[in-house]
């Protein structure tokens, strides 16, 4: 959300006096803070934990002295801002995208392979189950019929549908086996929507098929970090502000966005300071705006 001190042009704005106040250290404000300093503004992120990155970041468990993840480790090669993101705060060398789909499955001591080839679109992702020995050939059929209708769903037509209905049972209308289900739908989604297709809304699943697999080639390929998530996006992007003009303060809580009745005046942090700038972007959880907002 963004919000502005008075009603003077944006462009005019930044161009006398160039601040903009972040509320929101996560990816979406460090996010909105790089691009903001790449235009010449600077960005002042606030942030009431000690670390940047928000929910993707890392800790030492003290019992195994072992760097765990918490967020999503993997991404995927169609998620384009997020790895122009990377590139942007010079962290590119600490993730490693591999070339297209390529996924071993175990299933009773036996391995086959989730693999996709180089052409693009449908035909990219038929490929996958050719050579899938974990379904027979009928339940490839079937699975080849779902991805079909996939690829034939408008989504934003029919959007208020799919996001009330389970993905599961939108399936189950498409003529998939509890065996199509297990082996292969369920198989991809979990991992990548962190969730059972019984509790994923037939909408996401349906996005996340057309976005990953039926467009370009690569943006099926899947992507990780090499080091821990606080070290990828918090401390590279926390450097890279600071080089570019910015300014970074952590352990700072904002409780309230403060305004008359013409123009923001500033947030208001928990010790009572209150931060002032030429426009206002708060990329905090949803949870916390009703709270924040006046």
């Amino acid at each position: 959300m963004v919000t502005y001190s008075d009603s003077r042009p944006f462009l005019s704005r930044i161009q006398a006096t160039p601040s903009v106040v972040i509320a929101g250290g996560g990816l979406a404000g460090l996010a909105s803070a790089t691009r903001l300093a790449s235009l010449g503004v600077r960005p002042i992120v606030i942030e009431k934990r000690p670390f940047l990155g928000g929910r993707a970041f890392s800790f030492v468990d003290h019992e195994t002295n072992v760097e765990v993840d918490n967020g999503q480790h993997i991404f995927l090669g169609a998620c384009h801002e997020y790895i122009d993101f990377v590139k942007t705060i010079g962290a590119s060398n600490d993730i490693h995208i591999s070339n297209g789909f390529d996924v071993p499955v175990l299933h009773h001591n036996k391995i086959s392979r989730l693999s996709t080839s180089p052409f693009s679109g449908t035909l990219g992702m038929m490929s996958v189950l050719f050579n899938y020995a974990h379904l027979g050939w009928a339940d490839r059929m079937r699975a080849a019929y779902g991805l079909l209708k996939i690829r034939m769903t408008h989504r934003q037509s029919s959007n208020k549908t799919l996001d009330n209905m389970s993905f599961a049972k939108w399936l189950k209308w498409q003529w998939q086996s509890d065996e199509t289900i297990d082996k292969f739908w369920n198989l991809v989604v979990l991992p990548a929507l962190n969730d059972d297709i019984s509790q994923v809304s037939a909408d996401a699943g349906i996005m996340f098929f057309q976005t990953a697999f039926m467009n370009d080639p690569g943006d099926s390929s899947i992507g990780y970090a090499k080091v821990g998530l606080t070290k990828l996006a918090g401390d590279s992007a926390h450097r890279w502000i600071e080089s570019h003009g910015g300014t970074i303060r952590t352990k700072t809580e904002i409780v309230a966005l403060e305004s008359d009745s013409t123009k923001t005046l500033g947030m208001r942090t928990a010790n009572g300071g209150l931060v002032s700038g030429d426009a206002y972007v708060l990329a905090l959880p949803f949870s916390e705006l009703s709270s924040v907002l006046p």
